[in-house]
């Protein structure tokens, strides 16, 4: 994470971003059993059916890592106190 201005300087940054990986894996794991599919199995179907249907492929998504910190960070969480 060094060098792109979030979580740096502050330890108490890092703990959080990890302790809300830990919660988000935990969730994305309890979804995944309760609908009886491996995570990320959406994703690999929706590119199965736009490939059957002959639409064009985009693969947008990104780390949900960079999605967490982006958002604390316009929100001031992750700001020095």
């Amino acid at each position: 994470m060094a060098g792109n201005g979030y979580c740096e300087g502050h330890p108490g940054n890092r703990t959080a971003l990890l302790l809300s990986q830990l919660l988000m894996m935990s969730l994305q794991k309890k979804i995944a059993e309760r609908f009886n599919i491996n995570p990320g199995e959406d994703m690999l179907r929706a590119i199965s059916r736009a490939e059957e249907s002959g639409a064009e492929v985009v693969l947008a998504d990104r780390e949900i890592r960079v999605t967490l910190l982006r958002t604390w960070a316009d929100d001031g969480a992750l700001e020095q106190k």
